[in-house]
């Protein structure tokens, strides 16, 4: 196996943590546990971080998972480039 089939196994994971996190996010979100209630805020300012972070943070989540899905298919693209016998780089 060469290193750049390796980097990209390793990015593939890491992108699947990230659909794995965002997948928790909604469920979480979905059974009402982390919900959108800013009747515990004490200022404005916590009620308006509270509302971004509730649509900011799954947000990141997806944004991360397909960074890293797009990285992974790039070097495993690579990676079969280098078995092949020749790199187009």
């Amino acid at each position: 196996m060469t290193k750049a089939r390796k980097q990209a196994n390793y990015r593939r994971k890491i992108a699947y943590l990230f659909f794995i996190f965002l997948l928790i996010n909604l469920v979480l979100k979905v059974m009402g546990i982390s919900s959108l209630d800013t009747s515990s805020a004490i200022n404005a300012s916590q009620a308006f971080g509270m509302k971004v972070s509730f649509y900011l943070v799954p947000a990141v989540f997806l944004i991360m998972a397909l960074f890293f899905a797009r990285l992974s298919k790039s070097k495993a693209i690579e990676a079969h480039n280098i078995e092949l016998g020749g790199s187009r780089w």
